[in-house]
């Protein structure tokens, strides 16, 4: 019986999507399915871009003086921060770090740390803030990333090219 109730409720589920044949089914749970699993996908990846966005400004934070916190002043964040940062994005991204490195050999540690943060979503200002850059130099070291990294086009192909990396 409890066999015959599940496939019931799974018939009548099929006929409230809009599946009136069996040979409409496949193709109907294939989308229904796919879509399901790009939602939880896109989910995942916004959900790790944050906690890495909330890690680095939390680490940032024991780093950074107070006094220069008041002034809005950069700070240059010391080597063991950005160390214990591209661990963490190692552990969260799949080891991209790595990765980067290992397929585009030409990239400087700090093109890395800028591809991984950019990769969490980190606007602009936060960035310069970060790496105590000024907005020319981060739209410079973009450009170098970019040509590196082989992409031609617009400022979101970079973004999206490291979301997708």
């Amino acid at each position: 019986f409890y066999i015959y109730e599940k496939l019931y409720f799974f018939l009548v589920s099929l006929f409230a999507l809009g599946i009136e044949s069996c040979d409409d089914l496949p193709y109907r749970l294939f989308t229904i399915l796919g879509t399901g699993l790009l939602s939880l996908q896109l989910l995942k990846k916004s959900e790790e871009e944050e906690k890495m966005r909330t890690f680095i400004l939390k680490k940032s934070e024991d780093y950074i003086p107070s006094e220069s916190k008041k002034r809005k002043s950069s700070v240059k964040l010391p080597v063991e921060f950005w160390e214990e940062v591209l661990r963490e994005f190692n552990s969260v991204f799949n080891n991209i770090a790595i990765r980067l490195k290992i397929k585009y050999p030409k990239l400087t540690d700090r093109q890395i740390i800028l591809a991984c943060l950019i990769k969490t979503g980190l606007d602009s200002y936060k960035i310069t803030e970060y790496l105590g850059l000024s907005k020319t130099n981060l739209r410079t070291i973009k450009s170098r990333l970019k040509n590196i990294l082989n992409i031609s086009g617009n400022k979101k192909s970079l973004e999206n090219f490291l979301k997708e990396f």
